[in-house]
């Protein structure tokens, strides 16, 4: 299902109608703890999105990226259920370099064996 903010309220609602994907996981919303959210929907939701789009992508460094990317994969990987991309649209203020720098802190970090 995609949604957008602060959906943390009905989460369980998603859950009782039997949507298992919830996209994009927009952790700087209202209420959209990582920790919360994993804690939910372990084992009975996956969740897609995480990649900050409003300051990270577009406004931080490559560095900063690489550790958005390290951060969300090790709350929301944990035991399975995790499909990283950005939280929204990538919009053309984002640099090609920071771009790159997600794609490859992906591979980097992506195991679910958990960041290196």
């Amino acid at each position: 299902m995609h949604t957008c903010g602060s959906v943390f309220a009905y989460i369980d609602d998603f859950m009782d109608v039997g949507i298992d994907v919830l996209n994009p996981m927009q952790s700087n919303a209202k209420d959209m703890d990582p920790l919360r959210i994993k804690e939910k929907t372990a084992g009975k939701m996956a969740l897609w999105g995480g990649v900050d789009t409003h300051v990270v992508l577009p406004k931080g460094s490559p560095q900063d990226v690489r550790e958005e990317v390290k951060k969300k994969i090790a709350v929301y990987g944990k035991g399975g259920g995790y499909m990283l991309s950005a939280d929204h649209n990538i919009l053309v203020d984002v640099p090609p370099a920071n771009l790159i720098t997600m794609f490859e802190a992906a591979q980097m970090f992506g195991s679910y064996g958990g960041p290196a």
